[in-house]
Order: structure tokens, then C-alpha cells, then sequence
């Protein structure tokens, strides 16, 4: 039988603000003895960050200083979920959030954030990341890959609308597809880490903005590049244009470990070096 254990602690911190006092909720939820686990973070405003951790469960602190804002834990099956809460006014002056969430040793994770207009910091770097869907709109997007893992996943799923988004250590990632489609803002994708030995296939949609790219010149990888009137702002020597669409770096004549496909409106691209 699995045990799943939540424990609230809700502290008063401060004296009376514009928004109301502050309050801490300590989240320490146990993960299923299968260590198969589904996590769902729902958020509207605020700064979340995510990492892993040593001890055991889905573990951390959640500030706020907006009561109707205190997050729910809800617990089905293989499924964490944390929501925060509505309120009734959609400007509140001094308004804070802020989430700080470790995720324990695990066998498998699908991890879900619906990130609002929260900023978003996640070091996913070691977890066997078998899923990953965000979605969020104006405020930046960090995802870090420090430290490979030991597992092979399936697909990542980003969309936003003008928040920048950057994830780097990318050849560290358990995924092996990666799709990200915004409407506007930064993109930046740093593929060092590794090595890997498994392809690795992402896909770019966007409508404006920039996208840099960073892969290291001993990677065997493809980019193309299709737009209806964005332009190539920057290009390493490390990069062969094959066609007018087309780069190559590594070795031309091996299979690429790397893929990447980017359609944009009138967003840039940069090829640059990294080491």
C-alpha cells in the first residue's frame, strides 16, 4: 500500500503589508514506493524553483503574502499536484510568491509546470526525466542540466508567448525530443555536456525575437533554418552551410547526434561556439 504524507506548517512572518502578511507552507510529499512519479505545478504569478535533492519525496517552502494565493497538494495515484490559489483581484500591490521545490532519488518523472506569468528556474540535471510539459507567457524561463542521468526519456514541451527561454547542458538531458514554440522574446540553447550517444531532436517555432544557439565543435549536428523574413545575424566558422537553409558542424559525412529544426516569422538566428 502506498503512504503519501503531506505536512502544512503555516507561519505568520510579517506585520501587515499592502497584500497582507507573509506565510510559509513546509510541503514534504512522499513518492510512491515504485518511484514512478507524476508532477504537476499549477501557478499564476510568482518565482518558482526547482531541484533535485538527497532526501526522499517532493519537499520545500512556499512563501506568500496573499491568502487567497496559498497552494492546495492534492495527491492521486502516481500524481502530485500543487495549486496555487485564485484571487479575486488580478493587480495586488506588494504581491509575493515564491516556491522553492526539491525533488527527491526516483525512478521515473513526468513533470507538468503551468508557470502563468511566474518565473520559472528549474536544474533538472541528474533526474530521470521521462516527460516535461511547461507552459507560461511573459516572464522568463531557466532549465538547467548540470549532471546527466541514467535514464532514456521521451519529449520535452515548451510553449510560452514573449518570455525568454533558455536551457542549457542540453546534451545532458534524458529527452530525446524537445519542442519549443513561443510568439516572441529570447531563445537560447547551449548543447554542451554529455557526451551523448542517442540523437537528439529539437524543434523551434517562433513568430519574433532571437534565437542563439551553442553547440560545441566536436558534435555531429544539423540546423535548418526556415523564415519568412528573419535573418542569420551570426554564424561560428565551426559551422559548413550546406544549402541555403542548412549548417552542419561535427563531421559532415557522420549521422548527426544533434537535430535542430527552426521555423520563425521574422525571428533571427546566431550559430555560435561553445567550449
Amino acid at each position: 500500500m502506498r503512504i503519501w504524507t503531506i505536512i502544512f506548517v503555516a507561519l505568520v512572518l510579517a506585520a501587515c503589508r499592502s497584500a497582507g502578511g507573509e506565510e510559509t507552507q513546509t510541503i514534504s510529499v512522499d513518492f510512491p514506493e515504485d518511484g514512478r512519479v507524476n508532477i504537476a505545478l499549477e501557478m499564476t504569478a510568482g518565482n518558482l524553483s526547482l531541484q533535485p535533492a538527497s532526501q526522499g519525496g517532493l519537499t520545500g517552502t512556499i512563501n506568500t503574502n496573499v491568502r487567497d494565493w496559498r497552494p492546495s497538494v492534492e495527491t492521486a495515484g502516481d500524481t502530485i499536484r500543487i495549486r496555487q490559489g485564485r484571487a479575486s483581484v488580478s493587480v495586488i500591490p506588494d504581491a509575493r510568491n515564491t516556491w522553492s521545490l526539491s525533488v527527491g532519488p526516483l525512478e521515473r518523472l513526468n513533470l507538468s509546470i503551468e508557470a502563468g506569468a511566474a518565473e520559472v528556474t528549474a536544474q533538472l540535471g541528474g533526474l530521470p526525466l521521462n516527460e516535461l510539459s511547461l507552459q507560461g507567457t511573459t516572464r522568463p524561463t531557466t532549465l538547467n542540466f548540470d549532471q546527466p542521468a541514467d535514464y532514456q526519456g521521451g519529449r520535452g514541451t515548451i510553449t510560452l508567448t514573449t518570455g525568454a527561454f533558455t536551457a542549457n547542458s542540453l546534451f545532458n538531458t534524458t529527452l530525446r525530443e524537445l519542442n519549443v514554440t513561443t510568439t516572441g522574446g529570447r531563445i537560447e540553447l547551449n548543447f554542451d555536456g554529455g557526451p551523448r550517444t542517442t540523437p537528439l531532436l529539437v524543434r523551434l517555432e517562433t513568430r519574433s525575437g532571437i534565437t542563439l544557439i551553442g553547440i560545441p565543435a566536436n558534435v555531429n549536428a544539423r540546423v535548418t533554418y526556415n523564415t519568412s523574413s528573419g535573418n542569420v545575424r551570426q554564424v561560428d566558422p565551426q559551422y559548413e552551410q550546406i544549402n541555403r537553409t542548412t549548417w552542419v558542424t561535427g563531421d559532415p559525412d557522420a549521422d548527426p547526434v544533434l537535430i535542430i529544426e527552426l521555423r520563425s516569422v521574422v525571428g533571427d538566428l546566431r550559430l555560435a561556439q561553445i567550449q
